[in-house]
């Protein structure tokens, strides 16, 4: 029986991990991209100016949870039931 080369195995672990590493990612990126940006103006004697904080949208939480779950079950997907059904994932 002949084993299958080091950079057959290398390639299949990356074809394999790639796409729920793309897609977390990709979601993360576009959270980032829709954080919120607000500014409280305060009218006191003493006041130094403006104070803005910047913080995540619920919005974008939400994408990038969803990006997870869908990541999970396709690792779920692909490494539990094709491989445990047919003898090998994707990438394999």
């Amino acid at each position: 029986m002949n084993y299958t080369s080091w950079w057959a195995r290398v390639a299949a672990s990356v074809v394999d991990r790639f796409p729920p590493l793309f897609v977390v990612i990709f979601c993360g990126l576009v959270e980032r991209s829709q954080r919120v940006t607000k500014c409280l103006v305060d009218q006191a004697d003493y006041s130094l100016g403006p104070y803005c904080a910047t913080g995540n949208s619920v919005s974008g939480v939400l994408i990038w949870l969803a990006g997870i779950v869908v990541a999970v079950l396709f690792t779920v997907w692909n490494h539990g039931y094709l491989q445990g059904t047919t003898g090998s994932s994707l990438g394999k």
